[in-house]
């Protein structure tokens, strides 16, 4: 479960990523709470934006996360409306955070799991891997 759950994070991050959110990093919060394995935290520039971003959560929460399985991934539960300056998405062991750079800045909410291993999306690995995929974002 927890290499699926990975994997979700990063498809969760990718799509994302593909709405251009910014200061996107993935966080390991296993050791630290029980209510998700991984929160992807990501910024949104306007109200505008964080709707877009939870759109496109929802209508394409379909895709192959796994190359074996092709999974529907939907939320659980969504916490927050698309007017709040923080929207969270809770997919069981991902937990998907978007929030307004102000939200963000005050919250600090990586620095609530100090200790949590982080990732930042993309790596540089994975932005060679998206920049050579037809139909991703380029920097």
């Amino acid at each position: 479960m927890r290499t699926f759950n990975l994997k979700t994070a990063k498809y969760l991050a990718g799509l994302l990523y593909d709405k251009k959110a910014s200061d996107i990093l993935i966080l390991n919060v296993r050791r630290f709470t029980m209510a998700s394995e991984y929160f992807v935290i990501a910024t949104a520039n306007s109200q505008v934006h964080r709707r877009t971003l939870i759109d496109e959560l929802l209508k394409k929460g379909k895709g192959a996360v796994d190359s074996r399985v092709v999974t529907c991934l939907k939320p659980l539960r969504i916490e927050g409306t698309k007017e709040s300056h923080w929207v969270v998405a809770d997919y069981g062991g991902v937990m998907v955070h978007i929030m307004s750079p102000e939200e963000r800045r005050s919250v600090a909410l990586e620095n609530l799991y100090d200790g949590a291993r982080r990732q930042r999306f993309p790596s540089e690995k994975e932005l060679k891997m998206t920049l050579s995929s037809p139909g991703r974002r380029t920097k």
